[in-house]
């Protein structure tokens, strides 16, 4: 305090007259009085911010009292009231499912987090990866195309290959599979009967479920899990780099680059679509990251005759996979996942975009469509007309030039996709006159590393110990799986109204356009290249599985697929096998509520107790289709 006065008190020994000093020290006092009110003033404007910014703290914390939540597939929506919060640490609400209606709680975390770490990527650990199939039931069929998987994996890859099997393997089918796979007991799971749109009872779909205990196969970090109709002519280890879950998006699969993320919300539909499932992943080709508390949800989910997520489907397993995981999945291409039949569906588009009759979609959905960055475009310099945006839809708007025109940009996936295995988009090519057809016409056959033979019919049902494989016995399996595509589009003997539809005609087993300006040779060219494709894809698939075959035989220590059959077989098995390929049946259908009994010729015979027959043409049907075996009677003789 001395020290302090000292600084301003004047030097009273330098002072004349005492009249003076007492002059000086009230013009001090008085300067002194004047800082100390402006120092109360600043005081005053200090505590005045103060409260403004207490209210101003105040209205921002009563802001977020409530939320909206909404969902696109209904115009319902719920108001949530904030019933706890912890200053900046998390926000938590209640509120209310707009489409089912039961209660959700929504917790917003603060700049601080209280939500799961991202476990960092260890790159000194080994990482356990391994290949599951699963099989159940008595048929030797599908424990042959186990084994054969098994001896394709062994040949291209060193991960574990694990056989999750129910205890209706017979013993001497799983005896000879232990040479090639890690055996794993599993129970059956018995699914809700919601699940199936068309009735479990019957249904070849059953078993499907078992596959979910891959999600419990803990001592693994990934697993690719694999249905057995799969030829593989590639190495598919680079698939454990990607993001699990990851899978091929099925419908869209040609449309987005390898290692893309999903947006599963186009996965459900709204009322226009009945509330049903629209989209999803294949499950032919699955890579999951085992979670014990995940498999225990799933399986309720599955098993719960009454749980809200229940959805019927015709591909229950893999429709029940794509909601579970709908916010995480991963995009596989198509190389790992090729499907033959939807080859069919590529040439008819092909067709289609030449003729101009691809089906336009609503201007809602165009512009869904044009502004997602996930839809791929053709490198055309001048952007897409209209016309192509309707009927193709791959095409993304970047911008807008100074016409206030759309700019388009061909899509860059270096911008989206950070996995630094991934494969380039799948772009759309050209034909040699320049025309335009899907990926899946267009790609290399070098390029594919997994055939997806996911047809009725399958490889093992087929003669395999034939001499040669060629062109006779692809298009035998194709007629067998796709009968009414190879009659339109090889046999060329269509009826008028199936190929209007397409925009042509067939005369004198020739394609032309219903349009004549357009021209018929380019028409020919891509129908011949869609048909070379598919031709080509099976081709490879067949000879690269009967090779698989052979070396799988001599793993077994046998010589002939008799003797493997007979290895197989289960000495206890009562199997009917009256019927074979080819024998005239009649089978038992039942129209405008009375019981008949029609004439056909059995196509396939599966091994789990379904009989593939084609109805004679006298009927009008021309129709392929599945029966039960006692629906089906051999045709007597007359």
């Amino acid at each position: 305090m001395v020290n302090h006065c000292k600084a301003w008190m004047p030097d009273l020994t330098e002072l004349q007259d005492p009249d003076s000093t007492v002059a000086i020290l009230r013009q001090e006092l008085a300067n002194a009085h004047k800082e100390l009110a402006q120092y109360r003033e600043k005081l005053k404007e200090v505590l005045n911010e103060n409260e403004r910014l207490n209210r101003d703290l105040y209205k921002m914390s009563q802001c977020w009292w409530q939320i909206r939540v909404p969902s696109p597939l209904t115009d319902i929506y719920f108001n949530g009231c904030k019933v706890h919060y912890d200053a900046d640490a998390y926000r938590k609400w209640e509120s209310w499912c707009p489409v089912c209606k039961r209660p959700l709680d929504t917790t917003v975390f603060g700049s601080q987090g209280h939500g799961q770490p991202e476990r960092p990527l260890d790159a000194t650990r080994h990482h356990r990866y391994a290949y599951v199939t699963t099989l159940w039931g008595t048929g030797i069929k599908f424990s042959l195309a186990a084994l054969v998987l098994g001896q394709a994996l062994s040949n291209v890859s060193k991960h574990a290959r694990v056989l999750l099997h129910t205890n209706t393997v017979p013993p001497t089918c799983l005896q000879v599979l232990s040479k090639l796979w890690e055996l794993k007991l599993v129970d059956h799971i018995e699914p809700s009967e919601g699940l199936f749109s068309t009735g479990k009872t019957g249904s070849r779909f059953t078993g499907v479920f078992n596959k979910l205990h891959a999600l419990n196969l803990v001592n693994f970090d990934k697993v690719l899990l694999l249905d057995i109709d799969l030829t593989v002519l590639g190495c598919p280890d680079p698939l454990f780099n990607l993001d699990a879950p990851a899978a091929l998006w099925r419908g869209q699969g040609q449309d987005i680059p390898h290692g893309c993320k999903i947006s599963g919300r186009c996965f459900f539909g709204g009322p226009k679509d009945d509330w049903q499932q629209t989209n999803g992943i294949n499950a032919g080709v699955v890579l999951l990251e085992p979670n014990a508390r995940n498999f225990a949800f799933c399986k309720e989910e599955v098993t719960s005759p009454m749980h809200p997520e229940r959805i019927a489907g015709s591909g229950p397993e893999q429709d029940v996979l794509s909601r579970f995981f709908a916010a995480y999945w991963t995009h596989i291409s198509v190389d790992y996942n090729f499907q033959i039949h939807h080859l069919w569906f590529a040439l008819v588009n092909s067709v289609k975009h030449f003729t101009g009759t691809w089906e336009t979609t609503s201007e809602e959905k165009r512009s869904e469509l044009i502004n997602n960055p996930c839809v791929q475009v053709v490198n055309q310099s001048d952007g897409p007309k209209e016309e192509d945006v309707r009927k193709v839809t791959r095409w993304t708007r970047v911008a807008y030039n100074q016409d206030a025109k759309p700019v388009y940009q061909q899509w860059d996936a270096r911008k989206s996709v950070t996995d630094a295995g991934a494969a380039s988009p799948e772009t759309s090519t050209m034909t040699k006159a320049g025309l335009w057809v899907p990926p899946r016409i267009s790609r290399k056959l070098n390029d594919i590393h997994i055939i997806h033979f996911s047809g009725e019919v399958k490889f093992w049902d087929l003669n395999m110990e034939a001499n040669g494989l060629d062109n006779n016995v692809v298009d035998y399996f194709l007629r067998s799986t796709s009968y009414k595509e190879v009659r339109l589009w090889i046999d060329r003997q269509g009826d008028d109204e199936s190929y209007a539809k397409f925009g042509i005609r067939c005369e004198d087993g020739n394609f032309n356009a219903i349009d004549e300006k357009l021209s018929s040779d380019s028409l020919e060219e891509i129908v011949h290249q869609g048909i070379d494709q598919i031709r080509g894809v099976c081709l490879i698939a067949l000879q690269k599985w009967q090779t698989d075959l052979t070396i799988a035989m001599k793993t077994a220590d046998v010589s002939s697929i008799a003797e493997l059959k007979k290895i197989l077989t289960d000495p206890n098995s009562n199997e009917d096998n009256k019927l074979k390929l080819g024998d005239r049946v009649v089978v038992q259908w039942w129209e405008n509520n009375k019981n008949a009994w029609y004439p056909a010729t059995v196509e396939c015979i599966t091994d789990d107790g379904f009989v593939r027959v084609h109805f004679d043409d006298q009927f009008g049907w021309n129709e392929s289709c599945y029966f039960l075996k006692q629906f089906v009677e051999p045709l007597p003789n007359q």
